[in-house]
């Protein structure tokens, strides 16, 4: 089954990209291969008529043939804005998709950050997705808790999943989703009950944050396995 990866980055400034959406750009070159069907990106600018396409190619030459459309960054909604519309675009939907977006672009990566980052791409990436008929949603830390910003009892922090194309888009009213700063957090938990999801990292019955603490706990070979922990580490460093 093919595997397509829907993307959704911000630019603050293409010339001098900053350091966290480098780091997510160069999670996306390390796990290129993993994708073998559809490259969907939607790269928002704040003044998207200056962009000049070839610039905004070269960022993602390391894909083959991306679909790669140029919108205007709305602040309140962020990614959410284009979210439903880029997963129309996906054509063969006896696939796996993978939805991502960059993080941290208005922040200073510090350790914690790239923690952050790099666990959302490492741990949805590494290992196997298998999304039977009965599971539609795939991801990591999912939080099975009620939080008042969100309409939902569950959900992935962070908003990096994979889905059952087919099956998600047999779901009545898939694409209806309030835009918001908090959506792709929610619109997993907000089309499926628990029993359809699974988390192939950690899971909480309680609202966490992640720093550096919670990392060191989280990411040790005890809970992750020698081997799996090694090649966290190893990326770690390369990037």
């Amino acid at each position: 089954m093919k595997k397509n990866l829907v993307f959704y980055c911000f630019f603050s400034d293409i010339k001098n990209i900053d350091e966290p959406t480098l780091l997510s750009l160069n999670l996306l070159r390390e796990y290129k291969n993993v994708f073998s069907g559809q490259k969907i990106i939607y790269a928002a600018f704040d003044d998207p008529q200056s962009i000049n396409f070839n610039d905004l190619k070269e960022v993602f030459s390391f894909f083959t043939d991306p679909q790669i459309k140029i919108v205007p960054n709305n602040s309140e909604n962020r990614e959410s804005e284009y979210f439903i519309e880029s997963l129309k675009n996906i054509i063969d939907v006896n696939s796996l998709t993978f939805y991502a977006h960059n993080k941290g672009s208005t922040h200073k990566l510090d350790s914690s950050l790239k923690n952050w980052i790099l666990a959302m791409f490492f741990f949805n990436l590494e290992m196997k997705v298998d999304i039977s008929n009965d599971i539609i949603f795939s991801g990591i830390l999912r939080k099975i808790v009620k939080i008042n910003d969100l309409d939902c009892d569950w959900h992935y922090s962070g908003a990096f999943f994979w889905f059952n194309t087919k099956n998600l888009f047999a779901i009545k009213n898939w694409d209806v989703m309030k835009k918001g700063r908090m959506s792709l957090e929610s619109y997993p938990g907000n089309k499926v009950n628990l029993e359809r999801s699974q988390s192939k990292f950690v899971s909480e019955f309680y609202n966490f944050h992640m720093n550096d603490e919670l990392w060191e706990k989280t990411i040790c070979p005890g809970l992750i396995g020698e081997d799996l922990y090694k090649k966290y580490i190893t990326i770690w460093k390369k990037l």
